[in-house]
């Protein structure tokens, strides 16, 4: 794939986040990305009645509408990518950062991700596998999370909608699920080529900060898993 079969970039963004639109107008511009703003849902304005969520993991029924929001917003953006017949499409959130050599390293990442691929990061936060290496500048994802910046082919779409609008977790997690369970094949930029830079979070309803995905490689992941332990070790029939 080439940078300019990318057929459409939307940004994700709250109307009343001016200061993350202003922020991330000036870094897509930076990295040489033409995009468009998608007005997402505001949770704030939500009325879930989690009482009907069933299947649903418990965080769920704790976190703020926030999530919700997300997760309804990108099924929308996909939902208006299949309507309209693009391809694949690339959904940046509002506090994306991207590499200060983005521009001409993007091109040899996505020339050497394979052809079978769903979705396509340019980062993540690889919490219960390190991805799998393929060449010099693409793994496979196993587990990948985070949503900063993500290539959606239209192969997903569908899938991608049902699951995530069943809001039995996170966005992000359910995304990842579906790496481990096979249902969509997802590669990623090792090292990353896009991360979040720290701001208020209207999900988390704090100061989010994860810039430390930046820099963040197999051996930190090794270090981790060895301290903390992951839920799931190893994936052993994947490798």
């Amino acid at each position: 794939m080439k940078f300019s079969d990318i057929q459409k970039v939307y940004c994700i963004s709250l109307l009343r986040r001016p200061d993350r639109r202003e922020q991330v107008n000036a870094n897509l511009k930076k990295a040489g990305i033409n995009f468009e703003f998608f007005d997402a849902v505001d949770g704030e304005r939500l009325q879930i009645d989690r009482s009907k969520l069933t299947n649903a993991h418990p965080w769920m029924h704790n976190c703020g509408n926030g999530t919700f929001g997300v997760i309804i917003s990108f099924a929308q953006v996909l939902q208006k990518a299949k309507e309209t017949g693009l391809s694949n499409v690339m959904i940046v959130e509002d506090d994306v950062e991207f590499k200060e050599s983005f521009s001409t390293d993007v091109h040899a990442f996505l020339n050497d991700v394979p052809e079978d691929w769903d979705l396509i990061y340019f980062g993540g936060n690889h919490v219960d596998h390190f991805p799998i290496k393929i060449n010099d500048n693409v793994s496979k994802c196993v587990s990948t999370r985070a949503c900063q910046a993500i290539i959606f082919k239209d192969t997903c779409y569908d899938k991608v909608i049902n699951e995530i609008m069943q809001f039995s977790h996170a966005l992000d997690e359910v995304l990842a699920k579906m790496q481990r369970d096979r249902s969509i094949t997802a590669y990623v930029s090792v090292p990353p080529l896009a991360w979040q830079y720290g701001s208020y979070s209207d999900i988390e309803y704090t100061h989010a900060h994860y810039r430390f995905l930046e820099t963040y490689d197999e051996k930190d992941y090794e270090e981790d898993r060895n301290a903390k332990g992951f839920r799931h070790r190893n994936f052993t029939d994947l490798e």
